[in-house]
């Protein structure tokens, strides 16, 4: 019996040299009284003299109030204490009040603990007193506040260098593209049939039809005479079938019927080479030429055509 006396004995030494040490934890508010989602402030401090004392940890929440802002514990020291202090930012939607049991605060000292308890504290949030007798008043419009200049100026700057880096753009390109795909020389139809002409004595003398190229030869062949019939009659020859050909010269008065049914037979001839893989007698492709050859010299311009009687008159 007297052996736990003294053991007792020494626990209450004990507790009363450790609050000895400790000059007192609390923790207090700004004010007692806020209105719903207003900032609370909340202040925790230890005054100590030895050791160390561990201030109660809040995460997310305390006691239903959520928390915006933690700042981290500082310690200050005046008069031989130390003052350890946190403030710790709430928030709270629903209105009432509060009462907070007093907080745990650990006191650490020589490896033994023990712990402190704050005071208990209340808190009350109230809601925004409305006015039932006022007549209630139509929403007000948002207000239109005038730009000035200061506003405006990097905007304008923005946009005066974008036009300036586009002008420059649309510079480089169109002279990029110019040096790239120069204007072709326009062909007069006077040497339409000069060139069409040279290119079938071209195509004559490479013997592509003898050396079995029978395809690439009514290709070749197709293509002069259309680039011919575009050159001198203004015709899109090129994009069109051989009846859309056949067509569009049927209306113009230089050419004759004999001359037309002569083109078609032609043309004819060479879409089925080229695109139904038929192979002509060789009859057929010297006459192809020939063809060729005399609806060139046949349709060439009457200029030419009265000179060169003129020579043939001398």
């Amino acid at each position: 019996m007297y052996r736990k006396m003294w053991m007792l004995g020494l626990i209450m030494i004990g507790g009363i040299i450790a609050k000895a040490q400790v000059a007192g934890v609390k923790i207090s508010f700004a004010k007692d009284t806020f209105l719903i989602g207003d900032y609370i402030q909340m202040h925790l401090s230890a005054t100590y003299k030895d050791g160390d004392v561990l201030l109660p940890i809040y995460k997310d929440s305390f006691s239903g109030f959520e928390i915006i802002e933690s700042n981290p514990p500082f310690i200050k020291e005046s008069n031989g204490l130390k003052e350890k202090y946190q403030d710790i930012t709430l928030i709270q939607f629903n209105a009432g009040q509060y009462n907070f049991s007093p907080a745990p605060f650990i006191y650490k000292n020589n490896n033994k603990l023990d712990t402190l308890y704050s005071n208990s504290f209340s808190v009350f949030v109230n809601t925004i007193a409305l006015d039932t007798t006022d007549i209630i008043k139509p929403v007000k419009g948002p207000i239109q506040i005038p730009y000035t200049w200061r506003e405006l100026m990097p905007y304008l700057v923005g946009v005066f260098v974008f036009l300036i880096i586009l002008g420059l753009a649309l510079y480089w390109y169109t002279k990029r593209r110019k040096k790239k795909n120069p204007m072709p020389k326009m062909i007069t139809k006077q040497e339409a049939h000069e060139i069409a002409l040279q290119q079938l004595r071209q195509l004559d003398a490479a013997k592509k039809w003898q050396a079995g190229d029978v395809k690439n030869y009514y290709l070749d062949l197709s293509e002069i005479i259309r680039d011919y019939i575009e050159n001198r009659f203004l015709v899109l020859a090129k994009e069109s079938t051989t009846q859309e050909i056949i067509s569009s010269l049927t209306q113009i008065d230089e050419i004759n019927q004999g001359q037309i049914k002569h083109l078609k037979e032609l043309l004819q001839l060479a879409d089925l080479a080229k695109f139904a893989k038929m192979v002509p007698l060789p009859d057929e492709n010297t006459k192809a030429m020939k063809l060729s050859f005399d609806f060139v010299a046949h349709t060439k311009p009457k200029k030419e055509n009265s000179e060169e009687n003129n020579k043939e008159t001398n």
